[in-house]
């Protein structure tokens, strides 16, 4: 056709050629482009298959999510300086250059063989390997040890010995030095940047061996630098301080540590000698070569009759600043004394925590914890200091790391003081097997820290823009003249810090926290001392010139913030763990698993008489409570009555076969004396006495305790309108304050002169058109100042505008005529499913704690149906456990189908977690059901958790607090899309000592046998009466209690039935 075309009219040649032409400038642009597109794309063609596809399908959503969060951060803030928002492009691009290249070295590594290189002492590592195998193995690196070591370990066997890698051989991805090696490391360190090392240069050296650490400590002390408390019992180092002990001698009997040190490296304990007299002239006069002479704790802690050291594993992964972690194994060394130290049984961390709860209780096991960590940070922070300030190599060090062993022990007040450090935990030191399986789970928990690799580009680039912080770009430095610029170390460490936080395991974080403002005072100095204000030189270390470019002061305070900031962000979208009644777990640090602990209190006396295993000798409460009838071993079932003010005790009781035990509650449960949370009325505690010379204990008798508590309004004269009242208003408890800014206790309401000049003003009032309405307890008192002469019984929860209306029972029954409710929740949403189940229906004919689905279909002579749906489940296993979507599918499954009307209404909530992830998932569901016109109505968060029980996590004042903060926003977000709200937050926390039974403590209701009489209903509605199907009467077989549910529960009623509350309230 072409050639045709060409040989036609028209000037045949030219137009050929022209066409010709353009083909082949076509042709040569294409290859030039082609070349060009080639040498640019080299380095990624060069590079792996894996890590290039990991490239391309990363970086360009990285780059767009993390560009669309500066967008949208440009559109709402508008206190950024305009020549920091023109940088904004270049912080991002910066954060990600810098996290590129550190998981690019990774990624690097990775596509080669991993390679871990070992250089040190030949016994340290015949000592130290073994316990390191098992970890290197699973985590498939090729181990390189010297040429003498080959063949002596199961996993190296085979593998050539190594030699210090040539520059142009693969660098390996981590050195182990197992020496004190700081030279050779540092020498290696600054040609491998972010290779993992053990050994932080001139840091270890200023707290190993004990005369560097004695020196430490006294610097700290003659600078004030810890003016309140001691980290260290009193030291002197032989022969330098000499004469300031010989004073020291003369002063008075003392018990002494001595420690001979036999190299730079290594000292051993000599003894504890009673008094300077005993300690041997070679020692005491410096002549028998440098040795440590430390003060012993005085009114040292101790277990039965023997001294403990507490031997904690600590890593530090950064410093300048210092970044550092406390894993929960360890091990407490027993010691005695008869003239000289005699080293006795260990106990793992996990057994002396459980002696510690079973001796001292939760709060004492709170605080010695609390000190540890306050002694083991602030060693920390003074040998961070000293580093900069003596070490030649002071600095920050990128991929060194330091695995430390701290030697502690507390005295009879709790205080923790660091007794010794070691730069390299040794094996030698290890007093059993247990202790080397700990010692191994420390170390594979380090290596999965440092090996952590996740992206934190967008979390960095988020606190940089939430807490406002400046960084450094290229040479035009920071825009502004802020307190903190941040450079490449700075963020570099942020990103280790967060990808740290992710891998965790059984390291817990040390500093920074958010409650790293505690280290402000020692902070504070350390900053003067840094700037000069005051300055002293440590003996026999050479003073540096190294400085950091942010002062200790301000990287104190920017680091304590941005934890803060990570905090505040994870806790609204974080769920607490909860288990089948709706309580929270404890972590595994705060309750350890339950162990046999030999050598513990001496037990009463037992009988071996078999006739007698089934018997209990006592049962104890503390405060003392009397039972009818009087204890007596063969009668096992009991009654008490305890007052109002009584909603916490002890409970324990001792078997009285030598081979049994008194456990509480069930048969695996706690022999020791144990908190029982007491509600309202009847509360029954159960002892099961069980044989132990079994596998599995083996129950042989029970016996119960039925508690009564007495309601607060309990032995007042009956209340009469005849007689004048105050009128008394409550916000909240001064026992549980969580609002610092309101009033708290009963307050007299002075514009009410009596409380039926109360009732006449509340009945005047419109009807409230919401469920979250903020209002008050209002209750008639003989006296404001007394709540022990209050009608709590005529309580009323009641907003200042409006009044919340109790619809008459044929109005809520025509009201729910065809609808469907759905409850979704834990055990407080399911005490309101069942009253309103007994409302609509005129009784509840059945009832059960059920943990899964539970629907009614026939209530209301069949036109209405109810479902609840329990979440969440944490007692299943995590792969079995359903997520809140599926939970809402399951039950939106079961009560199908369903109208997109406001005959369907959703109900959500439960005690505390809630959260917007939750409201976004239920709008994300709904609208892909085309469900988007049903009614929805959140629960607010509620009261509970707030009394010391064993296995909950016992919330403190600040947490409660931070409830309230929560709740506002959780409530507010919902609403702000739709949604009601259900407000019963205020409701609760005011009256949260009148909880009915249950651990928790949360729980305002309780379903029973019927009675001819129900105060909550009664007060509300009258006396029940059946409306079941065909309208024959029927006794009612189950009623609800609690008058605090009831409360909200007919709130909740008159917001399904919002078009039924107008002149259709039932007369009070």
């Amino acid at each position: 056709m072409v050639a045709r075309h060409c040989g036609g009219s028209g000037s045949p040649r030219m137009l050929c050629r022209s066409v010709r032409d353009f083909f082949l400038a076509i042709l040569l642009l294409s290859t030039i482009s082609m070349t060009i597109l080639y040498e640019l794309s080299l380095p990624w063609i060069q590079r792996s298959e894996k890590e290039f596809r990991q490239h391309i399908v990363r970086s360009p959503q990285r780059l767009k999510s993390h560009m669309d969060c500066f967008a949208s951060e440009h559109r709402h803030q508008n206190d950024f300086s305009a020549d920091l928002k023109n940088n904004r492009t270049d912080v991002l691009l910066k954060v990600q250059q810098i996290e590129d290249r550190i998981l690019g070295i990774e990624a690097s590594r990775r596509t080669q063989i991993k390679r871990v290189t070992i250089q040190g002492n030949h016994d340290l590592m015949e000592q130290e390997l073994p316990v390191y195998e098992p970890t290197l193995k699973k985590y498939g690196f090729v181990v390189q040890v010297p040429e003498w070591y080959r063949g002596r370990s199961s996993i190296l066997k085979g593998v050539k010995s190594s030699r210090l890698a040539q520059p142009e051989e693969t660098q390996p991805a981590m050195l182990l030095l197992m020496e004190d090696s700081s030279q050779f490391f540092h020498h290696n360190n600054t040609e491998q940047p972010y290779q993992k090392v053990n050994q932080i240069p001139g840091f270890v050296q200023h707290l190993t061996p004990a005369d560097n650490f004695c020196q430490s400590v006294r610097w700290a002390k003659d600078n004030m630098v810890i003016p309140a408390t001691e980290i260290s019992p009193p030291c002197y180092v032989l022969p330098d301080h000499q004469e300031e002990l010989s004073e020291e001698f003369q002063s008075g009997s003392k018990f002494w540590r001595v420690k001979q040190l036999t190299s730079k490296t290594e000292h051993k304990v000599s003894n504890l000698w009673e008094n300077s007299s005993n300690i041997p002239d070679t020692i005491r006069h410096g002549s028998g070569g440098r040795s440590v002479i430390q003060e012993s704790v005085q009114n040292p802690l101790k277990i039965g009759d023997s001294l403990f050291v507490l031997k904690v594993y600590v890593l530090v992964t950064a410093v300048t600043p210092v970044r550092a972690y406390r894993h929960t194994q360890g091990i407490a060394q027993f010691y005695s004394f008869t003239g000289s130290i005699q080293q006795e049984k260990s106990w793992s961390m996990e057994q002396w925590t459980e002696y510690m709860y079973e001796n001292y209780g939760q709060d004492s096991v709170s605080q010695l914890k609390h000190n540890l960590h306050s002694s083991i940070t602030q060693t920390l922070l003074l040998a961070n200091h000293l580093m900069v300030q003596y070490s030649k190599h002071g600095g920050r060090c990128e991929g060194c790391f330091q695995l430390l062993e701290f030697d502690m022990t507390f005295n009879s007040t709790f205080h923790a003081f660091v007794l010794e450090v070691r730069g390299q935990p040794r094996l030698e030191h290890l007093p059993s097997w247990s202790a080397y399986v700990s010692k191994q789970m420390v170390i594979q928990d380090m290596v999965t820290i440092l090996s952590s690799q996740s992206s934190m580009t967008a979390e960095v680039i988020s606190l940089i823009k939430g807490m406002k912080l400046e960084v450094s770009i290229a040479d035009k430095g920071c825009v502004n003249d802020m307190e903190t610029c941040l450079e490449e170390a700075d963020i570099v460490y942020l990103l280790q810090s967060r990808q740290e936080s992710l891998a965790e395991g059984g390291f817990l974080k040390l500093y920074p926290t958010i409650e790293g403002d505690e280290y402000l005072p020692v902070v504070s100095r350390l900053s003067a001392l840094s700037l000069g204000l005051k300055g002293g030189s440590v003996p026999g270390l050479p003073q540096g010139t190294s400085h950091p470019h942010h002062t200790d002061l301000q990287v104190h305070s920017m680091l304590v913030n941005s934890e803060r900031f990570y905090t505040s962000m994870a806790a609204e979208e974080t769920e607490v763990a909860y288990d089948d009644v709706n309580i929270p777990l404890m972590s595994q640090d705060e309750k350890p698993e339950r162990k046999d602990i030999i050598d513990q209190l001496k037990a009463p006396e037992c009988s071996k008489d078999k006739s007698q295993l089934p018997y209990l000798t006592a049962i104890h409460f503390s405060p003392p409570i009397k039972l009818s009838p009087a204890f007596q071993a063969v009668t096992s079932e009991y009654m008490a009555v305890v007052d109002y003010g009584t909603y916490l005790i002890q409970v324990w009781a001792v078997a009285k076969g030598c081979n049994c035990e008194a456990r509480l509650e069930e048969k695996y449960g706690m022999s020791r004396p144990t908190n029982v949370t007491l509600g309202l009325g009847d509360n029954k505690i159960t002892i099961f006495v069980v044989v132990l010379s079994h596998d599995d204990p083996w129950v042989i008798n029970t016996y119960s305790v039925i508690v009564y508590r007495k309601g607060p309004a309990e032995g007042m004269r009956p209340f009469t309108l005849d007689v004048p009242h105050q009128v008394c208003s409550l916000k909240q408890d001064c026992g549980l304050r969580y609002s610092p800014k309101e009033p708290c206790g009963l307050q007299n309401d002075q514009r009410f002169k009596f409380w039926s000049a109360f009732i006449d003003n509340i009945t005047s009032l419109p009807a409230c058109q919401s469920g979250d309405v903020p209002g008050r307890w209002f209750v008639p008192c003989e006296s404001c100042g007394k709540g022990s002469v209050c009608y709590w019984d005529e309580a009323t929860w009641q907003p200042d505008t409006c009044q919340h209306v109790t619809l008459n029972r044929d109005i809520v029954r025509s009201c729910f005529v065809g609808k469907k409710v759905l409850f979704i929740g834990d055990s407080t949403s399911r005490g309101i499913f069942h009253y309103v189940a007994e409302v609509v229906n005129g009784t509840l004919t059945e009832w059960d704690k059920t943990h899964n689905l539970k629907v009614y279909r026939n209530l209301n002579n069949g036109t209405t149906l109810l479902g609840f749906a329990y979440y969440p489940q944490f007692w299943l296993p995590a792969e079995r456990r359903p997520v809140f979507e599926d939970a809402l599918y399951q039950l939106m499954k079961r009560t199908a189908p369903l109208h997109n009307s406001s005959d369907t209404v959703l109900v959500v909530g439960g005690v505390h977690w809630l959260s917007t992830h939750h409201i976004n998932v239920i709008m994300t569901k709904l609208q892909r059901e085309r469900l988007t016109g049903i009614k929805i109505i959140i629960k607010g968060l509620g009261s509970g958790f707030h009394q010391p029980v064993e296995g909950l996590h016992c919330l403190s004042k600040p947490e409660h607090q931070k409830l309230l903060h929560r709740n506002q926003l959780v409530t507010k977000y919902a609403k702000d899309h739709g949604f009601h709200i259900l407000e019963t937050f205020n409701m609760t926390m005011s009256r949260y000592k009148d909880f009915l039974q249950g651990k928790c403590a949360c729980h305002f209701h309780r379903v029973s046998p019927a009675r001819p009489q129900n105060k909550s209903h009664d007060k509300l509605r009258g006396r029940s009466q059946s409306h079941g199907g065909g309208g024959l009467a029927k006794p009612p077989r189950y009623h609800v209690e609690g008058e605090i549910n009831a409360v909200h529960s007919e709130i909740l009623i008159n917001t399904i039935c919002t078009n039924h509350c107008t002149h259709n309230s039932k007369d009070r």
